[in-house]
């Protein structure tokens, strides 16, 4: 009898588990149906990077496009599982961010639906800007994510290169912060930082 109950038992967690990773596949193909609907509303252009030549679909390189403000409709990407991003302003092009540099970060957080806004772009919404380092780029899969940095952030500096640039990006949940990570939710950001001083 014990026998059959730790088989019974076993055969339910098994079975649980096989549902929870095709809940989860799901919803992560959603999600990507999501980012897709939501580039085809917003009428945006999106130009992919080919890793055979280092070069977007149009023809620019990775370093290039922090250089020019992008079309409004225009974004970049790296690859279906990266971001996508846009830059809105140059910033200061004498003050390239460095690895380990400490960084102000200023954002607005969109759900892709529009339902959930969050803002911390101003003093009146938050006193101080959250402050990271660039380069400490934290794993979901190691539980390291938190709600004040992210695999997506940490790439569009490193895209957005000079300090006090200014971009839109769009992050999915697995490269987002760990409330979206958690949600599975890609979020919009229109999104800043600024290199301190050492």
């Amino acid at each position: 009898m014990k026998k059959t109950l730790s088989i019974i038992f076993l055969f339910a967690i098994v079975f649980s588990s096989c549902e929870n990773k095709n809940n989860y596949s799901a919803l992560i193909t959603q999600e990507k149906k999501d980012i897709l609907q939501y580039i085809k509303n917003n009428h945006i252009t999106v130009y992919n990077y080919s890793k055979s030549d280092s070069v977007f679909s149009d023809k620019k390189t990775i370093d290039n496009i922090c250089k020019y403000v992008t079309d409004s409709n225009v974004y970049y990407s790296l690859g279906e599982d990266s971001i996508y991003i846009r830059i809105n302003i140059v910033g200061d092009t004498t003050q390239s961010v460095k690895l380990n540099d400490k960084v102000q970060v200023r954002y607005i957080e969109t759900t892709l639906d529009g339902l959930y806004t969050e803002s911390y772009w101003t003093t009146l919404d938050l006193p101080f800007p959250p402050e990271l380092t660039f380069g400490d780029i934290p794993s979901a899969f190691q539980g390291a994510t938190t709600n004040l940095n992210c695999a997506g952030w940490q790439t569009a500096i490193r895209l957005m290169k000079y300090s006090e640039t200014e971009s839109e990006i769009i992050v999915p949940s697995k490269l987002g912060l760990k409330k979206n990570y958690e949600s599975i939710t890609p979020c919009h950001y229109r999104f800043w930082f600024k290199r301190l001083p050492k």
